[in-house]
């Protein structure tokens, strides 16, 4: 029992295939993609990818973003772009899923094949965590194995959260940034929108860069 929760505790910090891509290791789409990805990237052919190998492998991504996906041309992908890549992406996945697990052919998949989807999940999860730390081949994980599982966990878990921290930081900086630019907007319209359209027309702008001009005198006048 111990190591079957360890097992499913530990499943999120692997590279386990999703439920769409759970099936055998021959017909599973991540391992046919991984496959492809070593065949084209791996140079020095030591069956992982390197820093620069997976820097390439990430450019040749880029460049099939773009040219799947940047309709004007522009060599980069804008919102709508985005979006568009996103939704053909979700259109992906669950095509997959409902060609591994709707049974019945309906297009959607019910309570029974979502169970099933969720049970071969927790098979490839189990299968691949004695893959990576099943070193003396028995099957199950006994105490130093499981100790090699939780500090794996924990190092990934640990990188995960550094980066939702940055990403949180970045987050919250640009919407104290938006904040701070309409407070300063609000308080410009308070003192020179003198026809209250809720904008500055020519004369108003004019004014607002004499205002400018007179505040950065004043400074250079202090220093």
């Amino acid at each position: 029992m111990r190591t079957t929760a360890l097992i499913l505790i530990l499943g999120a910090a692997l590279l386990i295939p999703t439920a769409a891509q759970a099936d055998d290791a021959e017909d599973n789409p991540r391992t046919k993609r991984r496959a492809a990805l070593l065949e084209q990237f791996d140079t020095n052919g030591d069956g992982k990818l390197d820093s620069q190998e997976r820097k390439a492998a990430r450019e040749a991504r880029k460049a099939k973003l773009l040219e799947n996906f940047d309709a004007d041309g522009d060599g980069k992908l804008s919102r709508d772009e985005r979006k568009a890549a996103r939704e053909a992406r979700r259109a992906k996945i669950k095509e997959q899923l409902l060609a591994s697990f709707d049974t019945n052919q309906d297009g959607t998949l019910d309570e029974e094949e979502r169970k099933a989807a969720r049970e071969k999940r927790r098979s490839a999860i189990k299968a691949k965590i004695l893959e990576t730390f099943d070193e003396n081949g028995d099957g199950e994980l006994d105490e130093s194995e499981k100790a090699k599982a939780k500090a794996a966990r924990k190092a990934r878990s640990g990188r995960r959260g550094m980066r939702n921290r940055r990403g949180m930081r970045g987050r919250r900086g640009m919407r104290r940034g938006m904040m701070r630019r309409a407070g300063v907007r609000q308080l410009v319209l308070e003192r020179f929108d003198e026809n209250k359209d809720g904008k500055l027309d020519e004369t108003e702008r004019e004014k607002l860069r004499e205002a400018v001009k007179e505040r950065r005198a004043a400074r250079k006048a202090r220093r």
